[in-house]
């Protein structure tokens, strides 16, 4: 990566950020119940744009935690012998095709129903959970595959729309692991 000298107004930036973050709330599985109930009683088009917004979160969710697998690897590199030239090149060899794919799913993603939205939360976090990891050359497979498994995946459920620009195996394949899905139906899912 480049040179990570940081400004003394960088710094502040960076700890004012850290203490906004601080701030926003995270909403307890009580609250996705209480706003799932909402959006299934508004009309179609306000319920299909609650769905979109929600979905969106999600896949943010699953960019922020590709972000935190760069920040691992990064961090945790020198202590698993890995040396700053295989960094750099790594990094070149990620960022273009993880941002792309992931700055397009937001904007592609296309949930129908309440169904959709549940298999896309299982999805994600099955995946996040799967692929976290502290050790810098885990994180560096996982940088390699996850946003094309994420895509795969989705892509897979029919949660893309159409003209999605891209994906899985357009620039490389996935070999660090194959995602199995399950298939699940809500009436399946014991909801409490």
């Amino acid at each position: 990566m480049e040179n990570n000298d940081f400004t003394t107004r960088d710094q502040h930036l960076i700890e004012h950020l850290q203490n906004s973050w601080q701030s926003f709330q995270e909403l307890t599985p009580e609250q996705a119940a209480d706003i799932s109930k909402f959006l299934l009683g508004l009309e179609e088009p306000y319920r299909n744009a609650a769905l979109h917004m929600i979905a969106k979160h999600m896949v943010s969710t699953m960019s922020l935690h590709i972000l935190s697998l760069m920040t691992t690897f990064q961090n945790n590199a020198e202590q698993d012998d890995i040396l700053p030239d295989e960094c750099k090149e790594v990094f070149e060899q990620v960022l273009p095709k993880n941002f792309r794919i992931l700055g397009d799913l937001g904007k592609y993603i296309s949930i129908q129903s309440l169904d959709d939205l549940v298999k896309l939360g299982y999805i994600t976090g099955s995946l996040e959970g799967l692929s976290r990891t502290t050790s810098a050359e885990t994180a560096q497979g996982w940088m390699y595959e996850l946003a094309d498994i994420y895509y795969s995946d989705l892509h897979e459920e029919h949660m893309l729309a159409g003209d999605f620009p891209g994906g899985a195996g357009s620039e490389r394949e996935a070999t660090f692991i194959q995602p199995t899905i399950v298939q699940v139906s809500v009436s399946e899912i014991d909801m409490v």
